[in-house]
């Protein structure tokens, strides 16, 4: 058996001696670094595809979710459409009943006046910065008012207003004698008070809430 420090010497002198051999070592050693090298590679892009594989599942992940808020969002505008449809029927519906209301006003008002010796035919009168739902002018009386389905203090403050306006703006649209009226479904006592202190005419459909000031 050849001891291993006799192989050595033996190895160590064909590596200097014998140049075929040198080569088919060296080889041989530089073959097994590129393996290793190849090896680590390998063991790189395995790590390099399992963050891929993790990356696409969380990918995967939100684009569920994405879709998911997307029909989420898609059904909340639904809601919305359907909702606005509604609006805008509640808000047509609304609109002809104010009409409705505001065409009875004209009628009642007349109507009352009439029996009291005036007669005056009625209204809306349409400004440029100002509406008034009921208007007349006849001589030396004019008929300005309002119309509200529920009557507060607000109201009556809303008719002052425009009653100034009309003084400071459109004063050709007033007469010496301005008889200042309000038709309403319902008032509040509130109101129907502080209509008498500004002797403001209240009516309803079927009876006078506050009388018609003598002058």
């Amino acid at each position: 058996m050849i001891n291993m420090e006799t192989l050595k010497e033996r190895l160590f002198s064909l590596l200097e001696k014998d140049i075929e051999f040198r080569l088919a070592v060296a080889g041989m050693l530089g073959f097994r670094d590129i393996m290793d090298r190849l090896e680590r590679h390998d063991r790189k892009f395995n790590e390099i595809l399992e963050e891929l594989k993790r990356h696409r599942k969380i990918l995967e992940e939100h684009s569920k979710r994405l879709e998911e808020h997307d029909r989420k969002f898609n059904e909340i505008l639904e809601e919305l459409k359907r909702h606005r449809k509604i609006l805008e029927e509640h808000s047509t519906i609304l609109h002809r009943y104010i009409t409705t209301m505001e065409e009875e006003a004209h009628e009642v008002i007349a109507y009352r006046l009439r029996e009291k010796g005036i007669s005056v035919e009625l209204s809306t009168l349409v400004l440029p910065d100002l509406e008034v739902n009921v208007y007349g002018a006849t001589n030396d009386i004019c008929v300005v008012g309002e119309t509200a389905v529920r009557l507060g203090r607000r109201k009556i403050r809303e008719l002052e207003d425009k009653v100034e306006i009309l003084r400071e703006k459109y004063p050709k649209f007033l007469r010496p004698r301005t008889i200042l009226v309000l038709y309403t479904m319902r008032a509040t006592d509130e109101a129907i008070r502080r209509a008498k202190e500004e002797g403001i005419w209240l009516l309803t459909a079927t009876k006078e809430l506050v009388s018609l000031p003598s002058s």
